[in-house]
């Protein structure tokens, strides 16, 4: 058995003027692109789950996005991925999604739910959504998102691309400037897929981009500089041996913010996952990885969670 390790991040606002301290800045509860970082409301651990080949859908619950792990060789039978996440109950009416989809028709999907027109067939229910995170599996030709509903969802616009690992930095950035965050990234085929949304409710706002990149070994130290430089972090894709973290601010706004890093990697009695100790302390999880460090035989999980 493991225990939950938290790592916490402390952050100090450089010394400066003191007539002209740097904005403090907190994203709108309301905003569903920055994944409930904002929200006062805390989550109750009630599922801690899989998605294989299948739609899960969970109503009156808070989501983690999927974590980043490896799949499943491919099957004769079909998809044989296996992605972890976990769901909360709260008191906001919200409704989660997660599904796997076929490689193939991944841009036509994504289309579909541009025009908030994304059916599933095999359920009736309405499964569009703001997208909070988005994994790709080559080999086994699948791709899996998770996402959030709630009453305001349509106020949210979604835009996508696909770009050069070397040209996501320029294209984050020209995103934030023009008020647009970046809630999901996946690689596929050597290219960068990303996807990010405008909020109707705020046009006016624009943002600074940081991509960092980094491995299982290093996203613990990529994801506290990130808080520390003020950035929340929106976007965490890729495979834990090349993992690509998209931090996302109000311009100017350096003012450090609080990160914590769950793991469960030191085994011992009892058991709590990273992600139920993240939800008791009110932390939103931004992000999760399987993985194990450089030279060590151990498969734990690393959750990122912020306020």
């Amino acid at each position: 058995m493991r225990f939950v390790c938290v790592l916490p991040v402390l952050a100090f606002a450089a010394c400066g003027d003191p007539t002209d301290p740097p904005p403090h800045w907190t994203p709108a509860a309301a905003d569903l692109r920055f994944k409930g970082v904002g929200t006062t409301t805390t989550a109750l651990p009630s599922l801690l789950s899989g998605l294989t080949d299948h739609i899960q859908i969970h109503h009156n619950r808070r989501g983690t996005p999927l974590e980043i792990s490896p799949c499943a060789p491919p099957s004769p039978g079909g998809i044989n991925c296996y992605w972890l996440f976990a769901a909360f109950d709260v008191a906001d009416v919200n409704t989660i999604y997660y599904g796997i989809g076929s490689l193939p028709k991944l841009e036509t999907d994504l289309g579909a739910l541009q025009r908030w027109q994304f059916a599933s067939p095999i359920t009736a229910e309405d499964i569009n959504s703001v997208v909070t995170s988005l994994m790709i599996d080559e080999p086994s030709s699948a791709y899996a998102t998770s996402g959030i509903q709630t009453s305001e969802m349509r106020d949210f616009d979604l835009t996508w691309a696909s770009v050069a690992p070397n040209a996501l930095q320029t294209a984050a950035s020209q995103a934030g400037a023009n008020g647009r965050v970046i809630t999901a990234i996946a690689v596929n085929a050597g290219n960068v897929v990303y996807l990010s949304y405008g909020w109707e409710r705020d046009r006016s706002t624009a943002y600074e981009v940081r991509v960092a990149n980094a491995n299982f070994d290093t996203v613990a130290r990529e994801a506290a500089s990130l808080a520390r430089a003020g950035y929340v972090i929106t976007a965490l894709g890729g495979t834990a041996e090349a993992l690509v973290l998209v931090g996302t601010r109000m311009r100017g706004a350096v003012t450090p913010r609080p990160v914590e890093i769950a793991t469960d990697s030191v085994p011992t009695q009892p058991y709590e996952s990273p992600a139920v100790k993240l939800a008791r302390d009110s932390y939103a999880i931004v992000g999760a990885v399987l993985g194990s460090h450089t030279g060590d035989a151990r498969i734990f999980n690393i959750y990122l969670g912020e306020k």
